[in-house]
């Protein structure tokens, strides 16, 4: 459910004319400060236990209001939910809040059992926008693109000098999302990074070409790598009850091109 209307396009106009003044600071859908992680309610309880009350509790994303999702997401206690995720998301989403002032939710921890881990994380009450954004008026939809812009604005200020994720060390790591083919890498610097993606072109050039009529070589390493989402759809955007805009599932994020988090978009601008 892409952003495709014609209100939605003079909406992006007048952001535009707004962008320029100090009016949208007002405007954005946050509190505009660092938040203080607390810890949740499931920190008194032990792996085992979370485990067993996620085998017995049923899903809660799979109401239409917040929007479908293929992993279940479960309310394990009731500040607390629990999805299959890993460590990188964890890393990511702290490295969030201690950073900037995008809303996010705490992370409790990483529970492993067998082949599958599991991530912990604050219950954010609200619906996200694949659910609601129809249902939204013009003002408020607004906000959401000011909001947005501001969050991105933020990501940019963080930079690196080598591609890819945060890892729990200083290595490269393994990069993820659908701009890689689900993972490539590690990648040592700009320069490898950008050999990836070439050679990518070039085989998808010989066998496949109508994929890449409209794509340019070489590929774009010249600006920064700036941190980036990567995974910017309207269902890991929640419009909270408290009023406020938030990012959830930063498991693809990490150091990227400038222009990786439009990429990114226009893969899921279907959906």
């Amino acid at each position: 459910m892409p952003f495709a209307t014609l209100q939605d396009t003079v909406i992006i106009v007048l952001w535009e004319v707004l962008h320029w003044t100090r009016i949208p600071r007002l405007l954005i859908l946050s509190k505009h400060r660092k938040r203080i992680p607390i810890p949740l309610s499931t920190a008194e309880l032990t792996s085992e236990e979370l485990l067993r009350i996620y085998a017995t509790t049923s899903r809660i994303d799979d109401d239409s209001s917040r929007g479908l999702t293929t992993r279940p997401i479960k309310l394990v206690a009731p500040d607390a939910i629990m999805k299959v995720g890993n460590e990188l998301e964890m890393i990511n989403t702290q490295f969030i809040l201690s950073k900037t002032t995008i809303p996010v939710p705490i992370c409790d921890r990483v529970v492993h059992c067998g082949r599958s881990d599991y991530l912990v994380l604050e219950y954010i009450p609200g619906r996200t926008l694949y659910s609601c954004w129809s249902e939204l008026g013009w003002w408020t939809r607004l906000r959401v693109f000011i909001t947005l812009r501001e969050y991105v604005r933020q990501l940019r200020f963080l930079t690196h000098s080598r591609p890819g994720p945060i890892g729990p060390d200083n290595r490269p790591q393994i990069c993820i999302g659908p701009l890689f083919g689900e993972k490539a890498g590690s990648f040592e610097d700009k320069t490898t990074f950008a050999a990836f993606f070439n050679r990518k072109y070039d085989v998808t050039k010989r066998y496949r070409p109508r994929y890449v009529a409209n794509v340019e070589k070489p590929f774009d390493d010249s600006g920064p790598l700036v941190y980036t989402h990567l995974d910017l759809n309207m269902q890991n955007i929640i419009l909270g009850d408290d009023g406020q805009l938030w990012l959830i599932d930063w498991d693809f994020a990490g150091y990227y091109p400038i222009w990786f988090e439009n990429a990114g978009m226009q893969v899921f601008s279907d959906d």
